[in-house]
Order: structure tokens, then C-alpha cells, then sequence
């Protein structure tokens, strides 16, 4: 099944919803097992296909408040997937400094 990403994360359905959100498409399995096994790739990896972005400097205060309004238009389920990234980077990072010493 074709879907179609962009850089922020952000899905669309149909070609028309993609050029809106500037995504690109993707091949999305729609058995049951590839499609789990596509998804948990999702949480542990970067997205397909997708370039960085660069990041213009900015004031650590506007960046503050930026993060804040985008967490809150944010739904559960995409405020819980940047957790969990967060969170297994945090474990990484930890299990580094472990080995190191």
C-alpha cells in the first residue's frame, strides 16, 4: 500500500493530502506481521527516504515556546512516539558512559 511522509512525521492517504503537507510516498505492507514489523522499524529509526533539515539558529527561548505549541496541537499518539524516542536515546547515551568508564 502506498502512503506518503514528510520530514516532520506527518502521513497522508492520498496524493492530493501529500502535495499539501510537501510528503513523499512510501510502501506501507498491509499483512499483519510486515505491517508490525514496519511500524516498531518506524519508532527505532529515522523516517524513509527523507532529507535533514536544517535548523536556522534561533533563540533558545523561542525554541522553547515553539516546542510548546507544537506539543500541544500534537496528538497523544505522536507526543508518546517522541517520548519513547527520546527516551531509548537517553538509555543509549547511558549504557555508553557505562561501557566507557
Amino acid at each position: 500500500m502506498k502512503l506518503y511522509v514528510n520530514s516532520k512525521g506527518q502521513w497522508a492517504g492520498t496524493q492530493a493530502k501529500a502535495k499539501k503537507i510537501g510528503a513523499k510516498v512510501t510502501e506501507v505492507p498491509t499483512d499483519k506481521p510486515g505491517l508490525l514489523a514496519f511500524l516498531n522499524k518506524q519508532q527505532q529509526s529515522p523516517l524513509p527516504d527523507l532529507e535533514p533539515q536544517v535548523v536556522p539558529r534561533v533563540r533558545k527561548q523561542h525554541i522553547q515556546h515553539e516546542l510548546f505549541d507544537v506539543a500541544d496541537r500534537a496528538s497523544l499518539q505522536d507526543l508518546q512516539t517522541v517520548v519513547y524516542r527520546y527516551l531509548m536515546k537517553v538509555d543509549d547515551e547511558l549504557d555508553l558512559k557505562k561501557v566507557n568508564q
